[in-house]
């Protein structure tokens, strides 16, 4: 008995001190935070709300957890009332720890104001303020309560004898750089949009149709006019470039989607080359100098067209911020393009060029955007339709496909 009980106690100190290595270990990976804010009927405002804890969490070294079930994990631990998050302190533990945060801001709309309720493992602790504006700075002091690490302050402004920060973020960011601060870059985005110069190049396909064109030929045998009409078809490639101002109210980031619309004038130029086959005539079939049959005969023609839009147009964005400087997303746009059309048959003398005015031409296009205020202009890629229908009996219907990159 003597010899076997320093061996148990041994065997036991070495299970707990497992034991106690697994649990901090385990408190170390839990590290995380979940904002519930829902004080005001209108989303962007949470949103905004939410976005400013959240920054403050990060720079405390709590990682956002922005993908977090809520909803789910408040039903399966009964914290969810009539569709909405209880605000009741013991059912905002259960959701903490089914979540597996270290921190849950719970931010609510009382009869008396608006509740801020901080819950971690220690408890919860609350503060009643007046207005969400007033929850979003409530929370951020109770999160400084928490102790951890604080926001670094600029090298200047140091104070004498305390350590300097050194580790805003885990993970993926080097010691001593500063988290995104998504909340408070709304000024860096108004002064990133407004008033726009947009420029851009594009390659181009270029499509001709003229239905029911009219011609002539001399019948052979009775020497009579006989007239008919044929399809004329047109086909090409060029090159063309736009030159627009822009107007981009940009959104300030917030957690989630977001879309914005921009309102663009300005004009284009494409220069494109086109083989055409009008028809030129019949080609008669005689037998016993009489006509058999005839057919509709084309002539092979290559012309050189211009076309010159003017464009004022919408486009409807949507996307959304993948840092405090990036955002993401894709533009539909749509725009009233009438446009001046000249041509030109190869071989001919320029005193021959012919000009045409379409005013019912419109635009469809689709931008993948990129934009990011660290830059003055980004490039998008933009996919574009022009067409400019028949809109009188002179006129014909022609159709660009373009792609290409423009800056903005």
């Amino acid at each position: 008995m003597s010899v076997r009980m320093p061996r148990i106690c041994l065997l036991g100190a070495v299970i707990v001190a497992m034991l106690g290595g697994g649990a901090a270990r385990a408190a170390g990976a839990d590290s995380n935070i979940v904002v519930v804010a829902d004080a005001e009927q209108d989303e962007t405002e949470n949103a905004r709300v939410r976005a400013s804890v959240y920054e403050h969490g990060r720079k405390r070294g709590l990682e956002p957890d922005t993908k977090a079930d809520v909803t789910g994990k408040a039903t399966e631990s009964g914290a969810l009332d009539a569709g909405v998050v209880s605000s009741e302190p013991e059912r905002l533990e259960k959701l903490r720890a089914a979540l597996g945060a270290r921190a849950l801001v719970r931010i609510v709309r009382t009869s008396a104001g608006v509740r801020v309720l901080l819950v971690t493992s220690s408890g919860v602790t609350s503060r009643d303020v007046a207005s969400a504006d007033a929850a979003a700075g409530a929370a951020r002091e109770l999160l400084d309560a928490l102790g951890g690490p604080k926001p670094a302050a600029p090298a200047p402004k140091q104070p004498a004898g305390e350590p300097m920060q050194v580790g805003v973020l885990t993970g993926a960011e080097p010691a001593g750089r500063a988290a995104p601060d998504i909340a408070g870059s709304g000024s860096a985005w108004q002064e990133r949009g407004g008033p726009r110069f947009s420029y851009g190049v594009q390659a181009a396909l270029v499509g001709l149709y003229v239905p029911g064109a009219g011609f002539a030929d001399t019948n052979p045998v009775t020497s009579q006019l006989e007239v008919s009409r044929a399809d004329t078809f047109g086909v090409g490639a060029g090159l063309g470039v736009q030159l627009s101002m822009m107007m981009l109210p940009l959104p300030e980031p917030a957690a989630g989607s977001s879309s914005f619309a921009a309102f663009r004038v300005g004009v284009g130029a494409t220069l494109a080359g086109l083989y055409v086959r009008p028809p030129k005539g019949f080609d008669y079939r005689l037998e016993n100098n009489q006509v058999t049959s005839r057919d509709t005969a084309y002539a092979n023609k290559a012309y050189v067209y211009g076309v010159f839009p003017l464009q004022l147009g919408v486009h409807f964005a949507f996307g959304e911020h993948r840092t405090a400087t990036l955002w993401r997303g894709l533009a539909f746009g749509l725009a009233y393009s009438p446009a001046v059309i000249a041509s030109l048959e190869v071989g001919k003398n320029q005193d021959e060029i012919q000009g045409d005015f379409n005013y019912g031409g419109f635009e469809l296009s689709l931008d993948i955007i990129k934009l990011d205020t660290t830059a003055q202009a980004n490039s998008q890629l933009r996919l574009a339709v022009l067409v400019l229908p028949r809109v009188s009996d002179d006129l014909y219907w022609m159709t660009t496909a373009s792609i290409g990159a423009v800056w903005y």
